[in-house]
């Protein structure tokens, strides 16, 4: 066992990672810029489809006792890493919902404009 999830983890391999996860725990419009350069960076990747795989990822921390291992990010960032992490899942998880009911709009058999609904959809 590593031990993050009941200890701290004092290992260098402990600290690698929570710097690597940093970001987690940056204030709300920190972390919020930086969720935007990760949708910038995989664009390529269909809306719906980014948002699906990125809850399923981000949740995993969610589900997590905690995200970070060690004593002094736990004291700093995990209040925020939390919050971050959660508000995030939850976003991805209504934008991903909205996009599939957008998706599953069908013309009716009138003559009139059939739109997807995606359009409306920011």
């Amino acid at each position: 066992s590593s031990g993050i999830n009941a200890e701290y983890g004092a290992r260098d391999i402990h600290y690698f990672l929570d710097f690597d996860l940093a970001i987690l725990g940056a204030n709300p419009i920190e972390y919020t810029l930086y969720a935007r350069k990760i949708r910038k960076e995989y664009e390529h990747v269909p809306e719906q489809e980014f948002c699906e795989r990125r809850a399923k990822i981000m949740s995993r921390f969610v589900d997590r006792k905690f995200v970070f291992a060690t004593r002094e990010f736990r004291q700093f960032a995990e209040e925020n890493a939390q919050k971050n992490v959660r508000s995030e899942v939850e976003m991805l998880r209504g934008r991903a919902a909205h996009l599939q009911k957008a998706s599953l709009h069908t013309c009716s058999s009138g003559g009139g404009e059939c739109k997807s609904g995606i359009d409306d959809v920011e």
